[in-house]
């Protein structure tokens, strides 16, 4: 199995994992729901940049910049939540991408509180595009 290969399962694997995680605590925990369902669609869009041999620090300077201070980092927030139509989701996916990440900035970052009526359409959608990203749920 090549490097390849082997980054994008782990990625796909941890977007399963994150997406399960999110199901089990949204209710209870709307924050912590946010937090999980944006890095499960995160990583599956990650994982596919990877299955498409796209690297981002030759396509965008913010990763560029990252890059050069470690080639972890390369995958930005920026990056990927704004190019996820290279992988051929619809406008409608692209728009609950952009989505899950802005929640799960108030919900990681801001002394206000992210409502389970704000996030479940989230989590529902995610199902959707987890699987059209390749993620077995």
């Amino acid at each position: 199995m090549s490097e390849q290969e082997r980054l994008e399962r782990a990625f796909k694997r941890k977007a399963r994992m994150a997406y399960m995680t999110a199901l089990l605590i949204v209710k209870s925990d709307p924050n912590g729901g946010a937090n999980r369902i944006y890095y499960a669609l995160f990583l599956a869009l990650v994982s596919e940049y990877i299955r498409l041999g796209i690297q981002p620090e030759l396509i965008d300077a913010g990763a560029a910049a990252a890059f050069r201070q470690d080639e972890r980092l390369k995958w930005t927030h920026s990056f990927v939540k704004r190019n996820a139509k290279m992988l051929r989701l619809d406008a409608r996916q692209c728009s609950w991408v952009r989505d899950a990440y802005d929640y799960r900035v108030v919900a990681d970052y801001s002394d206000e509180d992210v409502t389970l009526s704000v996030i479940q359409p989230i989590v529902d959608a995610a199902t959707d595009i987890l699987e059209c990203l390749g993620v077995n749920i």
